[in-house]
């Protein structure tokens, strides 16, 4: 209903008409809250092309994300940005993994003529970072089929190469396990391992297993593993620009390019310009044989009079903080446009329409209103009245369940350099496990030893730390809330910080500038 409705609308249309022929950059303004994911959305579907939604802000493509999954469903995907150099952040794994992923998706669609249409959303840093050339990705890839056959001793060393460990049974990402003629892998991209079965050297089947009750959820004919060197990833040899991957004919959207050109900026001289790294001048160049449009709030310097459409939304109303008193309003404003409201789950869906039916009933004539307010599942980030003067049944008022009731959940997507949780007790731990100690940064944990301090009578606990370069620390066990038990997205294995170095302080302070940005965003709010 809702992207039907911003289809019909005659700038909609007319701007769509003229990107089946223009590559100029073209504009639509005017848009508030989340209308510029729905107009991203409305534009794919009317031209039924591959989308690249490019956002100033690591949030914003995370919102964006949210909103076109709850808008259109399927095929939205999302290139991940690192927050700092690959190699100095304990989520790099995941975030290469996925980028890799993302990049081999799209090479294999280009080099078959898929003509799937997709929508990637991406913030501007990650445009701005390398990505491996087609060559480097088949070079770092292992690939399996039924009916080929594998070496499966020679499996296992480039698994372990990578940063895989063998265990018994796989349990998260980063596991691997081999029970005969059966191979388990688990890898940071996948929602459920692969398990990979054998008739001697040939693969005789590949299905998908739930890792929680080991039950298969689907066979495959193929799969591919890849895994793309940190060294690799900021090599100019085996690098290129996101832009390689993108087929002919997507269309490229700027959300508020000025703003993406001064974030790129900062970003660049925050990192003191790192090498491999492309300037937001030669991201545009990049992009310059794509169709270009260009979406803002405002007028935008960016293009002429007369390549600018112009879109009237409006941000939603305030509501009460009383739910019955919100309710009589959400009925209020439904005599005037259909008001469609997005829940985030069937629970809020089903109370939210015992409340329109209980309320409408003491509302008389005015309670028919409930009829014109639709509930959808799904979370949408800011609600957004779109007007349509030319066609007044097809304006809307689109809101979220957490703007009318006043229960925001916050979504931000969380990037921190090293995650972990506390540690109550040294047995809490196995040798092996990664640790974070708050002062020092990441170790591995070599287990417990018993040392006299000079002149003590008896002997104390320590917890033996190893950290990069083979440099190890022992740390009392009566200061063990000093160290926390690492845990990174998915399993990740983190690289180990050089003890005495400058770049864990370096980690603290952008984590410290991540904070005090939030903290800036939330007084905003």
């Amino acid at each position: 209903m809702l992207i039907d409705a911003v289809c019909r609308h005659p700038a909609i249309q007319a701007l769509c008409e003229r990107l089946r022929g223009e590559t100029a950059p073209l504009a639509a303004i005017g848009l508030w809250g989340s209308s510029a994911p729905a107009t991203t959305a409305a534009v794919a579907k009317t031209l039924r092309r591959p989308v690249l939604l490019v956002t100033p802000h690591l949030e914003q493509a995370d919102r964006a994300l949210d909103d076109l999954d709850t808008l259109i469903g399927g095929n939205v995907l999302g290139l991940p940005a690192w927050e700092a150099l690959p190699g100095e952040s304990g989520g790099d794994n995941e975030i290469a993994d996925a980028r890799n992923h993302l990049c081999a998706e799209l090479a294999s669609q280009k080099k078959n003529n898929e003509a799937t249409p997709w929508i990637v959303t991406a913030p501007i840093q990650a445009l701005i970072q390398p990505v491996p050339t087609t060559a480097a990705l088949t070079a770092s890839a292992l690939e399996f089929a039924v009916g080929a056959e594998i070496d499966l001793d020679a499996v296992a060393r480039w698994l372990v190469d990578r940063g895989f460990e063998r265990l018994d049974q796989v349990e998260q990402a980063g596991d691997f396990a081999i029970r005969g003629g059966i191979l388990d892998i688990f890898h940071s991209t996948d929602i459920d391992p692969l398990r990979i079965e054998l008739f001697g050297d040939e693969i005789e089947s590949i299905r998908r297993f739930d890792v929680a009750t080991q039950r298969s959820t689907h066979t495959v004919s193929s799969a591919t593993i890849t895994h793309v060197s940190n060294e690799a990833t900021l090599d100019p040899n085996q690098t290129t620009h996101f832009a390689s991957y993108l087929p002919d004919n997507c269309v490229v959207i700027f959300h508020e390019p000025v703003e993406a050109a001064e974030v790129a900026k900062t970003i660049l001289e925050r990192l003191d310009h790192p090498k491999g790294h492309y300037p937001f001048e030669a991201v545009l160049r990049n992009l310059a044989k794509f169709t270009q449009l260009h979406l803002g709030r405002f007028p935008l310097a960016t293009v002429t009079d007369a390549a600018c459409f112009r879109v009237r939304t409006e941000p939603p109303p305030k509501f009460d903080p009383k739910p019955a008193d919100a309710v009589q309003q959400l009925l209020a404003l439904s005599h005037d446009q259909p008001v469609i409201v997005y829940c985030d789950n069937a629970g809020e869906r089903e109370r939210l329409g015992e409340l329109l039916a209980e309320i409408s009933v003491t509302m008389g004539e005015q309670g028919l209103a409930a009829q014109n307010v639709h509930i959808e599942t799904g979370y949408l980030t800011e609600g957004f009245r779109w007007a349509n003067d030319d066609a007044p049944d097809d304006a809307f008022l689109a809101l979220a369940h957490h703007e009318v009731f006043h229960r925001h959940v916050q979504r931000r997507k969380l990037r921190p350099i090293t995650t972990g949780r506390a540690i109550d007790s040294f047995l809490d731990l196995k040798e092996g496990d990664f640790v974070v100690h708050i002062a020092h940064g990441i170790a591995r944990f070599a287990g417990l030893r018993t040392m006299k301090k000079r002149g003590a009578r008896f002997g104390e606990e320590f917890l033996t730390l190893t950290f990069a370069e083979g440099a190890t620390m022992h740390v009392p066990v009566a200061q063990i809330d000093l160290v926390q038990k690492y845990i990174g997205a998915k399993g990740a294995r983190p690289p180990l910080t050089k003890l005495g170095g400058a770049r864990w302080n370096k980690t603290k302070q952008k984590v410290e500038e991540n904070i005090t940005d939030l903290a800036s965003e939330l007084l905003r709010v």
